[in-house]
């Protein structure tokens, strides 16, 4: 808030002392003893005093003010002269000092508003103007434009006030009102008011009256304003700004009429006339009027001999797609003794990135610069960036790029140039141009980096020749062999095996590494030399920067050619020398080498036998060497065993297809063991309780129960088992489900071992597991039958808990039944021939058929039962036991109904039994006689 406004304002009342010109007096000589170093609190003091002084003053005290404002003025005088010298030159100031010095002339300017003008003289108003102009234009140089606004506002209403200026007469007072002009309308620019800005120009022009200064300050204004919209990218601002410059250049052609007194003030408003021409038809070139741009060069070129003249028109005529022209206006510029180089830089590079038609004039014209800028290199690394930059081996437009590129880098003259920049850089004359070198290099060998890898070898070759031109000396050797190397790929690429050799073998001779015996080992790969990759697969084994990424390499490029012999003979040969610590490689670690080993074997059917072998081998060593030293620590340990397991598991259940039990077994194992390493998450010991299950069951097939080591050691598989399914339990309920099939090799591994208490508690403890399934049984059972026979008590319990469980089931299987009866009767004929346990399951069998449909329960095995039953019968009857049989031909009558087939029989079955019958009543009256 400005004072007169604070003064103005009824709430707010007198803060001043007793008497305030006194403290202001004293405040006022403090400030002229501590210029320049001003303290804030003297200044907000000060600022307090005035804003309590009355508005009603007497004449003394006025004039008392006026002399105190003018010992404040000159006092911000010093101050101003102080910051510029502290201040950088060209940068403005906007620290506290320069703030408070501001402050310090707002202050005066109101003081001096305040007492008003002295007597009637018109000049104490205009110097009332002149304060508030002034501290306007400190405002304003700090950036302050809101500030700077207020004052010249305060400024405009004073000499606005009573009509004081009504009538201009004062070459003084014009001058003033010129400079408020343009100062309110710059900090109105500033503020994107550019209505008003250009509304205060329009008066400005009022206050002209033929001072040639003011046509040249004004003409400046409206050119600053003109160039300030040309550097914004909206299309509208770039209109609007043509129509500043305009202004421009007809206020000084209103100068040129009147207002120059001598010839040198003439050639100085033509000079700025003709600068603000080029930028008329500058804004015009931006506008894409490129017959506008003519027009001015048309007369630029009839009263200058400017070199961005011909910059403008080749610029317009190249828009208007008249070649020919701007190739002459071109070479105009480029030949132009006061052209500089930046600005025929800048016209090649647009004559590059315009077209592709006119880059055969690009490089005429990049010769004429050269001979012209004989002494620098910059200018052919800005045009080789230039034409490559915008170069892609997608676009076929392109090609025409690189070659004007290439015909440019390969050049002598421009190798001459660069041929000093070569040498070493303690002894280099010319070290300012090393960057350009380097830069030259660079951009040729990443501009043929994109080219081969779009495999475009031919293109990339030759820009990686013309690299190697550009080397700098304390690093050739290396770059140079590097150069070497990526051309023999360029080679390899294009199926040149011969060539490829000459510059890998070149390459060797300047710098022999690992990645020179790679190439050797590709390029017999393509030729099928198996002998010869075998020999460089040892030599980068040897190599001093051999690393183990080479040999997963190597086995990639071996598995590409189809020669996997020759990957698989070398790595077996430094596995060899690993094991045994005979000069291992360094850095090799032998879990590396097993991996690429075993990759290598499973790509090749024929090696599948080397794949398992080496996966023994791996687990062999990993139990001997311990887990950290075989496989590291930390994540990439986890990845190792991880793939180990897998590989295991894969090729276990490739054994397992087979039935090479023996091969599966020793793979499961393998897993588990690798399995057995990795995390304690739920996927992981899933894995890994599966893998020792398998390895199990693969035991349980090769081994019988004399084997006793082997049955002990799948004792040992199936404690570790119950050990991670426990795990995996506490984790998981879901996976309860794997009880089942550990009870079932449990229950097989005690019957090999002969412990058949034990097979009955499993079985037992079984039934009692939810979900378990007739077929779980039906196979304990089955497992318990295939041993010597001597047991029989335990498959018939397995057998009579299978049919029990699946009579009770909504759908029996009676199929299944039927079987399960058989296999019933059967073991208990084992035990006792005809025994009652055997006439009980006949009548077990009997109950099963009541209210069964025909069809239902197998009619064979009906008739197996009753052809049986009877059969008992007649060695009954052959024994003489004449009760029992009794029993079994009551038994195969019962049965004979649920056999149609049979009926016919019925008669003789029932004439038998009769006979049996009276037999029997024989018998009895014999005894009792």
């Amino acid at each position: 808030m400005l004072i007169s406004e604070v003064l103005s304002d009824p709430g707010i009342g007198n803060v001043a002392t007793v008497n305030p010109l006194r403290r202001i007096e004293r405040l006022v000589c403090d400030i002229e003893q501590a210029s320049p170093g001003i303290g804030v609190d003297t200044v907000e003091e000060l600022q307090e005093c005035v804003l309590g002084l009355k508005s009603e003053l007497s004449e003394e005290q006025r004039l008392q003010i006026w002399k105190l404002s003018y010992r404040i003025w000159n006092t911000c005088v010093d101050i101003a002269n102080s910051i510029q010298q502290q201040q950088p030159p060209g940068r403005a100031a906007v620290d506290s000092s320069a703030e408070y010095h501001a402050r310090l002339r707002q202050i005066a300017s109101e003081m001096l508003f305040l007492a008003g003008a002295v007597g009637s003289i018109r000049s104490s108003t205009l110097k009332m103007a002149t304060f508030f102009l002034r501290s306007g234009t400190t405002w304003h140089k700090i950036r302050n434009y809101k500030s700077a606004a207020g004052c010249f506002e305060r400024a405009t209403e004073i000499v606005s006030r009573d009509n004081v200026f009504s009538s201009i007469g004062t070459r003084e007072e014009q001058q003033f009102m010129f400079d408020l002009c343009l100062a309110r309308s710059r900090t109105a620019w500033e503020m994107s008011h550019k209505a008003l800005a250009s509304s205060l120009l329009g008066r400005a022009r009022g206050f002209l009256q033929d001072s040639l200064e003011r046509y040249q300050e004004l003409a400046d204004v409206y050119l600053l304003y003109g160039k300030s919209l040309l550097a914004l990218q909206d299309s509208e601002s770039k209109a609007e700004s043509v129509k500043y410059v305009e202004q421009a250049y007809e206020i000084c052609s209103e100068a040129l009429k009147g207002s120059c007194k001598s010839k040198s003030e003439e050639q100085t408003v033509t000079s700025q006339k003709l600068t603000i021409l080029r930028y008329i038809a500058a804004g015009q070139l931006q506008n894409g009027n490129f017959e506008g741009v003519l027009k001015c060069v048309s007369v630029l070129k009839g009263s200058s001999d400017h070199p961005s003249t011909s910059f403008l028109a080749f610029k317009a005529l190249l828009g208007l797609s008249r070649f020919e022209e701007a190739e002459e206006e071109l070479i105009a510029l480029i030949s132009h003794d006061k052209a500089a180089v930046e600005v025929c830089l800048s016209a090649l590079t647009f004559l590059i990135e315009e077209t592709t038609q006119q880059l055969d004039v690009a490089k005429k014209a990049f010769f004429v610069l050269l001979s012209r800028f004989s002494s620098t290199t910059d200018v052919c690394a800005s045009i080789i960036e230039k034409l490559l930059k915008q170069a892609s081996p997608a676009d076929p437009m392109s090609r025409k790029r690189v070659e004007v590129a290439l015909s440019i880098a390969t050049d002598d003259r421009v190798l001459k140039r660069f041929s000093a920049c070569a040498g070493p850089r303690l002894h280099n004359p010319l070290l300012h141009c090393r960057k350009e070198l380097e830069s030259m290099h660079a951009l040729l060998w990443n501009c043929g980096s994109d080219f081969f890898q779009a495999k475009d070898y031919p293109t990339a070759i030759r820009l990686f020749e013309a690299a190697m031109h550009y080397l700098p000396a304390e690093e050739e050797t290396t770059m140079r062999a590097k150069a070497l190397r990526v051309l023999c790929l360029c080679y390899l690429g294009l199926l040149q095996y011969d060539r490829a050799a000459e510059y890998v073998d070149a390459a060797e001779k300047l710098e022999p590494n690992v990645s020179c015996s790679f190439l050797k080992f590709k390029i017999c790969l393509q030729i099928n030399d198996e002998v010869g990759a075998a020999n460089q697969v040892s030599k980068m084994i040897k190599c001093a920067d051999f690393e183990p990424e080479y040999l997963t390499l190597a086995s990639h490029e071996a598995v590409a050619c189809k020669n996997i012999k020759v990957a698989v003979s070398a790595l077996s040969n430094m596995l060899v020398m690993i094991s045994s610590n005979s000069r291992p490689p360094a850095g090799t670690k032998e879990v590396t080498v097993f991996r690429n080993l075993i990759f290598l074997a499973l790509q090749d059917l024929k090696c599948q036998d080397e794949a398992v072998k080496y996966l023994k081998q791996a687990r062999q060593r990993l139990l001997e060497t311990g887990a950290e030293t075989f496989l590291g620590s930390g994540s990439s340990a986890e990845k190792e065993a991880s793939w180990f397991a897998g590989c295991a598991w894969n090729q276990g259940l490739a054994a397992a297809k087979t039935q090479d039990w023996k091969t599966c077994e020793e793979l499961f194992a393998c897993a588990s063991d690798f399995y057995a390493l990795l995390s304690d998450t739920a996927e992981n010991l899933q894995s890994l309780e599966t893998s020792l299950l398998l390895t199990v069951a693969a035991l349980l097939m090769i081994c019988n129960e004399s084997d006793t080591e082997k049955l002990k050691l799948a004792t040992v598989y199936m404690e570790k088992c119950r050990k991670v399914h426990a795990s995996l339990l506490l984790k998981s309920p879901t996976f309860a489900s794997t009880d089942f099939y550990m009870n079932l090799l449990a229950f097989d591994l005690k019957g090999k071992m002969k412990e058949y208490k034990e097979q009955l508690e499993i079985m037992y403890r079984c039934a009692s597991l939810p979900g378990f399934k007739p077929d779980y049984f039906f196979k304990m059972a089955m497992h318990a039958c295939n041993g010597d026979g001597s047991n029989t008590e335990v498959p018939i319990a397995a057998f009579k808990s299978c049919l029990n469980l699946l009579l009770s089931s909504a759908a029996p299987d009676y199929k299944r039944a039927a079987i399960i009866m058989r296999k019933l009767i059967v073991l208990s004929d084992q035990r006792n021939k005809d025994g009652p346990e055997v006439l009980k399951l006949y009548r077990e069998a009997k109950h099963m058929l009541l209210g069964l449909q025909n069809g239902v329960y197998p009619s064979e095995e009906i008739q197996w039962l009753v052809s049986t039953a009877w059969n008992r019968a007649a060695l009954q009857v052959k024994l003489s036991r004449l009760p029992g049989a009794e029993q079994w031909m009551n038994i195969a009558l019962e049965l004979l109904s649920h056999a149609p087939a049979m009926e016919p029989q019925r008669q003789g079955m029932v004439d038998s039994l009769n006979e049996v019958m009276k037999q029997k009543q024989g018998h009895v009256d014999l005894m009792e006689e």
